[in-house]
């Protein structure tokens, strides 16, 4: 790395830190105000979506309780479709019952000017209608023919009016008619009058306009089937959503459950009654709403997403883009009967929730800005004071190293860190033969730990086993150990990598210390997870705070060909099959020893190893090893040293991985400790 001056360093830290400051206010400051559009669009869309539900239910709701009120005069025999005993002839019948009906539906037909039509059909196939049309009312009676099948004929309400037409016409197959007679059948022996009949959207045969019909059905005193239906436009449900306004340019589209449109927004290109005839019942996407299909398509996709994390989707509101700008918009579904429901639709451009905002975000950035201009200034001032005296400070330091130790000259300077400095380098001078004697000391150290590792593995039956450590100092953090379970030529041994945080005389300890336990754990016979257990705890009392101990530990049971294991952050752990000449990688079961209290510790199904397969574990020192550009030597190229030596032996293997470490690192020393442990089944 090239040096720079502590001048450039500071001016360049001190930047960057006004630069992260900065960054992070913006940054704050960005997802506060995208919270409060996002709690703002939820307000204001989730009001719309109430406000259109509670209309839908005005518009809706008269139409049910009519129903309820016709159902009443049909149980009571008021609606019957036969003529009365007294009247002589068909033509007199039919007009019998159209005098009665129509008496007694025209009010209804008038205070509700949504029922577009009003149906009265029978089992027999009977049917009256009263439709009210933009030249007045009309009426059409349906009745069996002679010879099969239906007749139907239409009247105008001027009964001095043109003559009649006329057109084969079946009431028997109509959804409405089937749809309510199917509810009564259900609501037959429940003491229940049956339920409210709503069609899917449809287009109406009389008229050959879209819209849906409201239908309930009864029995007449005589038994006799009955049906009522009111017939709703959508037209009417389109000038009603038309009507509602969301903000300037929001939008409110009421769809069916398949995506078809029934009630459409308030848009100038559907000021056109034809237009908007031709528009019902269709897809978004057919009609130019572009924007309800990126909408519908927007909140598909956060209900699976929802219900993917386990979330309810109900209430979701989404952004989305549609028209080359953001858009926030929910859906809510909204019944008209248990099987019929409809889906609203509500979207608001975001350019209208944000209002002030990105005036206010430009006027934050300005201001960093100029708190970032001061800062470079005084960065300037600062470097200058602070630099002249580390200069000297430097000086003096390269005086103390090329081993003059007399006393230096006063550093003329009020920063007392720089006189603290300065002190430190007088203490340095005179501790320096201290230092040497410490380095002696620290040899000493080193062989010690060293004596402590195992200098010669146990022989097992079927497995060749190798082991290697060499510390980045004197001493070091990592260790090994194999500890055969049975005596000579055991059956069983139980093998450690460790590896405690940093490398010196500290991690040194702390490694020795976890190798003492395991091998007081294995004389008193504890499991492998028994012996994680203890070790966690026992180290968690003893390390000081941040620090911890990752380990690795083996069970090999040559009998069974197996090797059971648990780590405890060491990893990967490579397993290398002979036969597929192919890698497995196991990562690490639980934290490091040493980080949490009551750690689950479950060792995993011992590992078959077949002839020729290996198990290897390495600490992290051969991984991070770096070359003079600092690229890391990595698992690549470990597997691949590996791979390439896997016939050979354990210890073959070993000297292959460090000479492949060392020929990329050009030998430099090591800036950690290095382990490996390798097994190999050789029967």
């Amino acid at each position: 790395m090239r040096p720079v001056s502590i001048r450039f360093r500071f001016l360049r830290d001190l930047v960057l830190l006004a630069l992260l400051m900065g960054g992070a206010a913006l940054l704050v400051f960005w997802v506060a105000s995208r919270r409060a559009i996002r709690t703002h669009s939820a307000s204001i869309i989730r009001q719309t979506l109430e406000t259109t539900e509670r209309e839908l239910d005005s518009f809706f709701d008269p139409v049910g309780l009519s129903l309820q009120v016709a159902r009443g005069w049909g149980e009571s025999g008021a609606l019957s479709l036969m003529a009365p005993s007294d009247v002589v002839g068909a033509e007199a019948a039919e007009a019998a019952v159209r005098e009665r009906l129509v008496e007694r539906f025209i009010a209804v037909v008038r205070q509700l000017p949504r029922i577009s039509s009003l149906l009265v059909a029978d089992e027999t196939g009977r049917e009256f209608m009263l439709l009210h049309t933009a030249r007045g009312f009309e009426v059409w009676q349906t009745r069996p023919r002679e010879d099969g099948g239906f007749e139907r004929r239409r009247t105008w309400s001027d009964w001095n009016a043109p003559p009649e037409s006329r057109l084969d016409y079946d009431p028997l197959v109509r959804p409405w008619f089937n749809g309510a007679m199917e509810n009564l059948r259900r609501s037959e022996g429940t003491g229940r009058g049956a339920a409210l009949y709503w069609t899917e959207p449809y287009t109406f045969f009389t008229t050959h306009d879209p819209g849906i019909t409201a239908s309930i059905a009864m029995r007449d005193p005589a038994g006799r089937a009955q049906v009522v239906g009111f017939d709703i436009l959508l037209a009417d449900i389109s000038e009603f959503t038309r009507s509602l306004r969301v903000g300037q340019r929001g939008k409110i589209v009421v769809m069916t459950t398949d995506d078809l449109v029934v009630g459409l927004p308030g848009d100038a290109r559907f000021a056109d009654p034809e237009v908007r005839r031709a528009a019902y019942l269709r897809e978004p996407h057919e009609i130019g709403l572009d924007l309800a299909r990126d909408a519908t398509r927007a909140f598909g996709d956060a209900v699976v997403k929802a219900i993917q994390e386990n979330r309810s989707p109900e209430g979701l509101t989404v952004r989305f883009q549609s028209l080359d700008e953001a858009w926030w918009g929910e859906a809510r579904e909204f019944s008209l009967a248990p099987d019929r429901r409809l889906r609203i639709a509500v979207v608001v451009p975001e350019a209208e929730l944000l209002g002030d905002i990105a005036a206010q975000r430009l006027t934050f950035a300005g201001i960093l800005a100029a708190l970032l201009l001061v800062g470079v200034w005084r960065a300037i001032v600062l470097g200058r004071t602070l630099s002249r005296p580390v200069e000297q400070l430097v000086a003096q330091s390269d005086r103390i190293g090329r081993g003059d130790l007399s006393p230096p000259q006063p550093i003329a300077t009020d920063i007392s860190e720089v006189q603290r400095l300065a002190a430190a380098h007088e203490r340095m001078r005179e501790s320096l033969r201290s230092l040497m004697r410490l380095e002696r000391d620290l040899q000493i150290a080193r062989q010690i730990q060293q004596s402590t590792l195992p200098r010669t593995l146990p022989a097992l039956d079927g497995f060749d086993l190798a082991a290697w450590n060499e510390p980045a100092e004197e001493t070091g953090g990592d260790t090994f150990d194999v500890i055969a379970v049975e005596g000579e030529g055991a059956a069983r041994a139980v093998l450690l990598l460790a590896d405690a945080t940093g490398h010196g005389i500290g991690p040194a300890l702390a490694a020795t210390q976890i190798r003492a336990m395991l091998r007081m754990a294995v004389r008193l016979g504890a499991d492998l997870a028994d012996v994680a257990r203890h070790l966690n705890e026992q180290l968690l009392a003893d390390l000081p705070d941040n620090r911890f101990i990752t380990a690795w530990l083996g069970e090999v049971d040559a009998r069974a060909g197996t090797i059971a294991s648990f780590s405890a952050g060491q990893g990967p752990i490579l397993i290398y099959r002979a036969a597929l000449g192919a890698f497995e990688r196991r990562s690490a079961d639980a934290p490091p020893f040493g980080v949490v209290d009551d750690m689950a510790v479950n060792v995993a199904a011992p590992v078959a190893l077949e002839r020729g397969d290996l198990f290897i574990v390495i600490s992290d020192g051969f991984y991070e090893a770096r070359d003079a550009a600092g690229e890391q030597f990595g698992p690549a190229r470990v597997e691949r040293t590996i791979a390439s030596h896997a016939g050979a032996s354990a210890a073959a293997i070993i000297a292959a991985v460090r000479e492949a470490v060392d020929a990329f690192t050009h030998s430099k020393r090591a800036d950690d400790d290095r382990t490996i442990i390798v097994i190999r089944r050789t029967g």
